[in-house]
């Protein structure tokens, strides 16, 4: 099926490039372009006495305004390779820092012009429907973290114990793992998730934009744990495609554990199990079916945050939009630790003595993910986004 995805709040996500001082041509007082370095240097590489010049100017310690000053004599000369679109700013501060996280993104060509097109990967989207259907399992109270809830010894050394050495470990998250593999998998055997995650029939692709002229990017300050500057998306449209794996119709069919996988079908993907048993001759209406709902959970998981949080959510309002689902993507939405101690706190940790309470209730608790685009000297959450059937068909 394909969708929309239309920017409501400016979408953060980042690559794993950096930008430089170097990288911006000042076009005027409120926009900069990139620079395209290499073609640029290509183009003067005949003119030595304008090598030279630039060679001399990048050696200085504080470039900018020679820097500038001379992109601006190249332009004239018709020698500077400029990167579309222009990139907005409310002020030449972002300059002086030298480390400006850049948007994630492509270059291709078109109409003789280099365009850097923003897209929203693929993983992305699946990594928050992901967060949202683990938000709802947890608080539906459907794994065993919730058997014997009210025993402190089994409380402190599952939950308290394990939350606090997750949030100190930045890789393997034994306690966050452990959830997972309870919520998604669908062999009670097997240790590895990665074959048995039933997740992992979502297929989504990237979405790219559909017309480049609408997309807006500015160069903003974020605060979050530090104040930085980085490459926003301000505003634009995106288009990609969601589908279940057809595969996962043969499973249904052949599983030895089809009990535990009729039970994440009903649960994760909201399927009665007249549906389950129709699917394999059905595939299409049921594929419909479960796409829309992990869609619906992705918006309920976000009006539960915003409801629970609204100071965190600076000029965001829940819609009730009955034909689009809303919700937040890319970085500054959290983590999927966050997401299961959003859901614990309203459960597990009310639970806790007092003790094991201050335990976990650390100044590292919760992570620190949490925020904020500056733009105008106003704030917005970012990554606030309308998801659409798109008009093009399915």
């Amino acid at each position: 099926m394909k969708f929309n995805i239309e920017l409501i709040s400016p979408l953060i996500i980042k690559d794993s490039n950096e930008l430089f001082p170097i990288d911006f041509f000042i076009y005027d007082n409120n926009s900069v372009y990139r620079v395209d370095i290499d073609t640029t240097i290509s183009n003067i590489s005949n003119n030595k006495k304008l090598l030279d010049e630039f060679n001399k100017i990048i050696r200085m310690d504080n470039p900018t305004q020679q820097l500038n000053d001379f992109y601006s004599r190249l332009e004239k000369l018709n020698l500077l390779s400029k990167i579309y679109p222009s990139i907005r700013i409310d002020n030449k501060e972002f300059i002086k820092q030298q480390n400006i996280s850049n948007y994630i993104g492509f270059f291709k060509t078109i109409n003789s012009k280099v365009y850097y097109v923003p897209y929203i990967p693929g993983s992305t989207i699946k990594g928050a429907i992901r967060n949202a259907l683990m938000y709802k399992i947890l608080k539906e109270k459907k794994t065993m973290y919730y058997k014997n809830i009210n025993k402190d010894k089994y409380i402190k050394q599952n939950v308290c114990e394990g939350i606090k050495e997750d949030i100190k470990e930045t890789k393997n998250k034994k306690f966050l793992n452990n959830i997972e593999k309870q919520i998604f998998s669908y062999n009670s055997k097997s240790k590895d998730l990665s074959l048995y995650d039933i997740f992992k029939y979502v297929q989504i692709t990237d979405f790219i934009p559909n017309n480049m002229e609408k997309i807006s990017i500015g160069i903003y300050p974020i605060i979050s744990h530090r104040r930085n500057y980085l490459n926003l998306v301000l505003s634009g449209q995106f288009e990609g495609e969601i589908s279940i794996n057809k595969s996962l119709k043969n499973q249904i069919i052949k599983n030895e554990n089809k009990e535990l996988l009729e039970d994440r079908l009903k649960n994760l993907f909201a399927l009665e199990e007249n549906e389950i048993n129709k699917m394999p001759e059905n595939f299409g209406e049921i594929e419909r079916k479960i796409i829309l709902n992990l869609l619906a959970t992705l918006q309920e998981f976000t009006k539960d945050n915003i409801s629970k949080y609204p100071e965190r959510y600076p000029k965001i309002n829940i819609n009730n939009d009955t034909k689009s689902y809303y919700s937040f993507l890319g970085s500054g939405k959290g983590v999927n630790l966050n997401t299961v101690l959003l859901a614990l706190s309203t459960t597990v940790l009310p639970a806790l003595s007092t003790e094991d309470r201050k335990k976990v209730y650390s100044k590292d608790f919760p992570p620190k993910t949490y925020s904020l685009a500056i733009i105008n000297n106003e704030y917005y959450k970012p990554g606030y986004v309308k998801i659409s059937l798109s008009q093009s068909g399915e």
